[in-house]
Order: structure tokens, then sequence, then C-alpha cells
């Protein structure tokens, strides 16, 4: 059922409120989007400065595991840049 709001629309007035509302959705999903591709660059940059940590340079660069999380965060950084995102924004910064 409509809300109370919907039902004394004209037909231009549901088309604008139903764009804005498309609008809206639109909006919160790519604010998701974004917040989810950042938060999957953190967790690969963690793993990745780990593996630095743990291991000599020798060893990191025939391991698959690191290769894996280097490609991932590689990947990211190049979409960032392409949005207009630094990987060294407070975001990222304050979650590593």
């Amino acid at each position: 059922m409509k809300n109370n709001d919907e039902m004394y629309l004209s037909k231009q007035e549901r088309s604008w409120y139903n764009r804005k509302k498309t609008e809206e959705l639109i909006i919160e999903i790519s604010k998701n989007v974004l917040e989810n591709m950042l938060l999957a660059y953190i967790d690969h940059k963690k793993m990745l400065n780990e593996y630095n940590k743990e291991m000599s340079e020798s060893d990191i660069e025939d391991d698959a595991d690191y290769q894996f999380h280097k490609a991932c965060c590689e990947t990211s950084e190049m979409w960032m840049k392409a949005i207009g995102i630094s990987p060294n924004c407070e975001f990222i910064t304050s979650r590593l």
C-alpha cells in the first residue's frame, strides 16, 4: 500500500518522487560498493604487511599467497586511482 504522501501526488510529481528515490538508492549502493572495495583492499594490504614482516624478500617472490594479495592490492589501487581515491586516504590509513 502506498504511503499517504504518495496517494495525493500528481502523475508528474510521482514520477519525480520515484526518480529521486531511485537516485538515492543508487547513491547508497555506490557508497556501499566503494566502502566494500576499500575494506577488501585494507584486508589484502594487511596480509602483505604481515608477509613483509615475517618473510625474506626472496621467499616472498616465490610465495603464491603473497602474489595473490599483491595482485589484489595492485588492482584495487588502479581502481582507486581511476575514481580519485588515494591509497593513503584517512579511511584506509586509520584501519591499517
